[in-house]
């Protein structure tokens, strides 16, 4: 391969970029479906689990890892023109329209394709190390969203341990001395890692997401060090962030540190407006958040190299407050990114592909119209998502033998969470706005 336009399995990543979890799987990124080592991820329910217990916590520092076999493998497939089962989400544009390996291949690092190519060895291994740098140091968070989980929000991991939710067999790292050796690992050989990386110069890009990155210690002196070394001007800032704390030892997040970065892209998560944004978001102030969001848009509006959009994650209740999203994009002139909530299996009832054909065709078609009436540069990646969400099946059409008892066990648990967090507004109540889907709610 002499050029990356004739192979459509190239991917850059696996020369440029790191990502390692709280639970310290590393993986090719955040996209990928793989095996997991220790800790299964959101991505990885079609692969068979081993039943890992807390014997094989064996993770691997960078330099391990970095020309391991695995990544290796992943290399030679790709430069063979091989797409790797572990890229299906970006291929099959399973999440988003737009995907990492646009992202890293064609936005971040296209100047590198040709020096990945002649630097890889005929057994996978490259001279090129990693300047990009996915690390989730812990899974520290101040919200509960109802669609993540103990993986990366301590909150969540503080609810299922008060509420005896976990167990060993699937939640190994919760168990308290292997949880210490964790923690232990991160804190002692990735935070090590990444600092010296940080040192040397070798980053260009960071993104910073958790867990909340905006409660991190070395988020903030992380990037301080980058504005008072110089580097922040060659360096390119990624954020998924909940917007909840912008202030941090007499530092302000937009003032003191964003304005000086050479790109920051600063993607603020979001997935509903008012009422349903506090459901869908446990934790949310949505006054105080949408006070801090107009803060982010005066500092973009003064400060070119900022790219401010809001990260949408679109959910079943999240579609009911849709219309109030679209309308706050274009009066605060924010693009959209928005991405489907995860679904690999049908017990995922936060999805709007858990609604049968016709109930989501209606409520589609409804937001497609009042989309199309409101359309601008800031909501035209909406659009384009809803009209695609038409041609995914439904977990009826995917899942035909398992949907009705993951539908009734993904409402079975979102009840249990709704009991715990005595919530007084429920996702019955959302759908409560059209009488047929509330029908179909109460008839599962």
């Amino acid at each position: 391969m002499n050029k990356k336009q004739e192979n459509k399995a190239f991917c850059i990543a696996p020369w440029t970029h790191t990502f390692i979890s709280p639970q310290s799987e590393r993986r090719l990124c955040c996209a990928s479906r793989e095996e997991f080592q220790f800790a299964r991820q959101y991505l990885d329910s079609n692969f068979q689990s081993n039943n890992f217990t807390q014997s094989h916590y064996e993770p691997v520092t960078l330099e391990e890892y970095w020309n391991g076999d695995f990544i290796k493998s992943i290399r030679k497939k790709m430069l063979k023109g091989e797409v790797p089962d572990e890229c299906s989400v970006c291929h099959e544009k399973e999440l988003t329209l737009s995907t990492y390996q646009d992202y890293f291949t064609n936005d971040l690092f296209p100047h590198l394709i040709e020096e990945a190519i002649q630097n890889t060895k005929e057994d996978g291994s490259t001279t090129l190390m990693p300047r990009s740098f996915d690390y989730r140091f812990d899974n520290t968070c101040n919200f509960s969203c109802r669609m993540c989980g103990d993986q990366l929000s301590s909150r969540w991991e503080k609810e299922k341990i008060n509420h005896n939710l976990w167990n060993l067999k699937d939640d190994p790292w919760l168990e308290p001395e292997l949880n210490h050796k964790i923690k232990d690992f991160q804190s002692n050989v990735v935070k090590a890692e990444f600092n010296r990386a940080l040192m040397n110069n070798q980053i260009e890009e960071i993104y910073w997401v958790g867990g909340e990155p905006l409660l991190w210690d070395i988020h903030w002196k992380s990037m301080s060090y980058l504005v008072s070394s110089g580097n922040a001007d060659n360096t390119i800032i990624r954020y998924n962030t909940n917007l909840s704390k912008i202030h941090y030892d007499g530092m302000n997040l937009f003032d003191d540190l964003l304005i000086h970065f050479k790109k920051v892209i600063l993607l603020v998560s979001i997935d509903g407006s008012g009422e349903i944004g506090e459901y869908i978001r446990t934790g949310l102030n949505w006054k105080k958040w949408k006070g801090y969001l107009q803060e982010a848009k005066q500092c973009s509006l003064k400060n070119k190299n900022i790219e401010l959009a809001l990260d949408i994650t679109l959910t079943l209740p999240g579609l009911f407050s849709l219309k109030e999203m679209i309308l706050l994009a274009n009066e605060l002139e924010i693009p959209i990114y928005p991405k489907l909530v995860y679904a690999f299996d049908p017990t995922i009832i936060l999805s709007p592909l858990s609604l049968p054909r016709d109930l989501l065709n209606n409520l589609l078609n409804e937001l497609i119209k009042f989309n199309i009436l409101h359309l601008s540069d800031y909501t035209k990646g909406m659009l384009e998502l809803l009209i695609d969400i038409k041609q995914r099946k439904t977990h009826e059409e995917k899942y035909p033998n398992d949907f009705q008892s993951g539908r009734e066990q993904g409402k079975k648990k979102l009840l249990q969470i709704e009991s715990i967090r005595k919530d007084s507004f429920t996702l019955e109540s959302i759908l409560s706005a059209n009488p047929q889907i509330l029908n179909w709610w109460r008839s599962i």
